[in-house]
Parts: C-alpha cells; structure tokens; sequence
C-alpha cells in the first residue's frame, strides 16, 4: 500500500510524503533491511589497496528500514563567513563535501546503496560492499574487488524509534527530498533547486572564479 500526507518542507514548498511502507521507490525494489542496520553509524577509518588511508573525514551513515542518508564532511577549517564573501579555494573546499540519500538494497552479506539524492554530480560507479559484523556495534564494509575497506561503528544515541520519509514536491514533482530519523539524530535531504549536469566531481563544475555556479545551492 502506498500512503500520502501533506509536510512543509525547509525551503517551504508543500510535499506529498510517501509513505515507505509501498514496495519500490524510484523504480528500486524497497525489502526491508535487517534491524541490526538501524541507527547511524561513524566511519573510523577507511583503508585502500594502495596504502592510503582516511580517519580525519567525518563520515556519517544514518539507516532506516529501506531508506539512508550519508554525510562526509572533509577535515577542512573554513571561516565562519557567508558563503559569498570565501575566496575561490574556499569555496572549492566545500566542493570537497559529499552527502547522498536513496534506498538501501542488501543480499545476504552484499549492501548496495541506490543514490536518489545526491550533492555530488551523479555518475555511473556502483556504491556496493561486503558487510561483515565484527560485533552488533562494529561493522567492517569491503569492496567487491577488495581494494578498500571501512570500519563503521553505531553511535548509541541513534538506537531507538527509526523511521524514514520520501518527499515529493506537489507542486514540483522533480523537486524531491526525504526526512530520516534514528535515535536522538535526524538527516534533512532535498534535491537542488536547479539540477546539475552529471560529471565527475562538482569542483568541476564549478570550476574558475568567474563561474557563478553555487556549490551550495
């Protein structure tokens, strides 16, 4: 069954909320994930093939039953300033940030993120990974080709209610979002007001000082 309620949004457009108890969101088959899922996990440390490694990106992964959000803030120290008044390389700085919603698939120890949402140009490359629980609170995730692995760890706060939401613009149906609890934590995510064209990454879009582009909005 599909249900519908009417929600205001942040930048006060009026939504239809789809309820995610239907089946499939966004053409994507919506089984519930398994509960030992639910909450927001950490990243700890991502370690590749090559010998580079991250522990300094604060990444944050918050799981419901069918819908996710992920957030990935670089360890960059910016002023507190509007973002019109950053020079260029600040401004490219934020260009740096990830953060992506959509639909969680998982196959026995396979867990595959559908990207609905996303801050980042979209492109072709698969978010999928083996998933191994070191403990209920300690997740190790693997690439398929083994050329990166992550430690994710639940933060205890986030255990509790979980629910999530899919929002549709009524008056703008290609204008979409979603509204994620777990725990004491909530994620926000909407889609841009103008959409941007697929690529690599969004500094690219940006690109030189002359270009308007909003990496922000």
């Amino acid at each position: 069954s599909t249900g519908y309620c009417h929600v205001l949004d942040l930048s006060g457009n009026v939504c239809a909320a789809i309820s995610t108890q239907t089946r499939r969101t966004q053409g994507i088959s919506m089984n519930q994930v398994a509960e030992r899922y639910f909450g927001v996990w950490k990243r700890s440390l991502i370690q590749y093939r090559s010998g580079r490694s991250d522990s300094e990106t604060a990444v944050y992964w918050l799981q419901t039953p069918r819908l996710f959000a992920d957030l990935r803030i670089p360890s960059i120290s910016l002023p507190s300033l509007a973002l019109e008044d950053l020079s260029h390389s600040q401004q490219l700085a934020l260009c740096e940030q990830q953060g992506f919603a959509g639909v969680t698939q998982v196959d026995e120890d396979i867990c595959q993120w559908h990207r609905k949402l996303d801050y980042q140009p979209v492109n072709d490359e698969e978010d999928i990974g083996r998933m191994h629980f070191e403990t209920s609170e300690r997740l190790v995730e693997t690439a398929l080709d083994e050329s990166y692995y992550e430690i994710w760890e639940r933060l205890p706060d986030s255990l509790g209610s979980c629910r999530g939401q899919w929002l549709k613009a009524v008056d703008e149906p290609s204008h979409q979002g979603c509204l994620l609890l777990a725990g004491d934590y909530f994620i926000f995510a909407a889609s841009r007001p103008t959409p941007i064209t697929p690529g690599t990454h969004l500094r690219e879009k940006f690109g030189e000082p002359e270009n308007s582009f909003n990496p922000a909005s």
